[in-house]
């Protein structure tokens, strides 16, 4: 039976519209599959070896601490990093695959370098800033430890295993729903590293917000994520660009004329988090202050502006855009004029509004591209990719 149905896949006539297609596509897939996960494999190899190597040599055959500066978690956080960042390009430029990146618009070198960089960036900081906060997890369960060379080297290289296997995978499968999850992975990944360094645990109990101001690792953990997190938005603006003009394209000239404004929108939000990540509230004086202003103006003019700037988003998404947009208002007087929270405060509460706004955002899109690939609802014939001229008549 099993040899029946290849003979009758491979003699199926070039006419037959359900069965000709099946078999290329499925010699295109399986392939494929197969080479990711073995260029994930050998990934995960060299990234042991090279961690092995770099964290024996960074003891210099002494036993090290499990935190602080040249310590086991400090090496392997900085060590994986780089080879995350290293798998994650190298899985983008593979070519015996090839890589998603989403904009139907054939990318330039500078572009698609741009959008590497973002990403590559993005896995670097989480994997950075995770294994920061798993080494100080681990110190409180054994405090005053102390580990020699060859088993530092042994963690620094499984870590490092580790961080090369999962973004060179990343890489591979890039679109939007993966994207909004590493924007929440890196903000959530840098708070909780802030609060686990904290060289004072009790001044979380006094004060909850003054994230990025303090001077120790706690400080300058939390303005990483947020320099770094400013920095994708920015860098890949022209992504989601580019998925929200897929996104519109058969929709009409109507449904595609804010792809550009919000793709624009999110880059400048990303250049306002920078600014706050570069100089902080204690630090910052007016610029941090503006910046602080221009960041709210943004994300309520994106909340508000939605169904005006997108239209045929879908009625959930302007929904959870407006009801987004009266708990940014709220937030906003709570510190003017009613005087209950601080600037720090609200700044967190509009970013994060914004990041679960995006995320629904590039949900949805992701759902809406999928379903018009199965086929599930008609659209309009979209006049850049048909061409009526070379057409073939009926």
């Amino acid at each position: 039976m099993g040899a029946d149905r290849v003979q009758g896949a491979a003699g199926a006539t070039p006419g037959d519209d359900e069965t000709a297609p099946l078999l290329p596509t499925l010699q295109r897939v399986l392939p494929s599959a197969t080479a990711v996960e073995a260029g994930g494999i050998l990934a995960a190899g060299m990234g042991f070896v090279v961690g092995f190597i770099v964290g024996y040599l960074s003891t210099g055959g002494q036993a090290v601490p499990l935190i602080g500066f040249g310590a086991l978690g400090s090496t392997a956080g900085v060590v994986a990093a780089a080879v995350a960042a290293t798998a994650f390009v190298a899985g983008a430029l593979s070519p015996r695959v090839p890589a998603r990146f989403g904009s139907r618009r054939p990318a330039g070198r500078t572009a698609r370098s741009i959008d590497l960089g973002a990403l590559a960036f993005t896995h670097a900081a989480i994997v950075f800033l995770a294994v920061l906060g798993a080494a100080h997890v681990v110190s409180l369960a054994f405090v005053g430890t102390s580990v020699s060379a060859v088993p530092t080297a042994i963690v620094t290289g499984g870590v490092a295993a580790v961080a090369a296997y999962l973004p060179y995978l990343s890489a591979r499968a890039t679109d939007p729903a993966k994207l909004a999850n590493l924007l929440v992975v890196l903000l959530a990944c840098g708070a909780l590293a802030s609060m686990l360094s904290s060289a004072d645990p009790a001044r979380w109990r006094a004060n909850l917000l003054p994230l990025g101001v303090a001077a120790d690792v706690s400080g300058w953990a939390f303005d990483l994520a947020l320099v770094i997190g400013g920095l994708v938005l920015a860098g890949l603006s022209r992504f989601i660009g580019g998925e929200l003009e897929r996104w519109a394209s058969g929709r009409g000239a109507a449904a595609g004329r804010g792809a550009r404004p919000v793709a624009v929108a999110v880059g400048l939000v990303g250049v306002c988090l920078v600014v706050l990540g570069l100089l902080p509230a204690d630090r910052g004086g007016i610029v941090h202050d503006l910046a602080a202003a221009a960041l709210i103006v943004l994300v309520a003019a994106l909340l508000v502006g939605l169904p005006w700037l997108l239209p045929g988003i879908g009625r959930p998404l302007v929904a959870t855009g407006w009801a987004f947009a009266l708990l940014l208002t709220f937030a906003v007087l709570l510190f003017r004029p009613v005087g209950r929270t601080t600037l720090t405060a609200t700044e967190l509460i509009v970013a994060a509004l914004f990041v679960a706004w995006l995320v629904v955002l590039l949900r949805t899109v992701a759902a809406a591209l999928d379903d018009r690939d199965a086929g599930l609802f008609p659209v309009e014939s979209d006049p850049v990719e048909s061409d009526p001229v070379e057409s073939d008549p009926v």
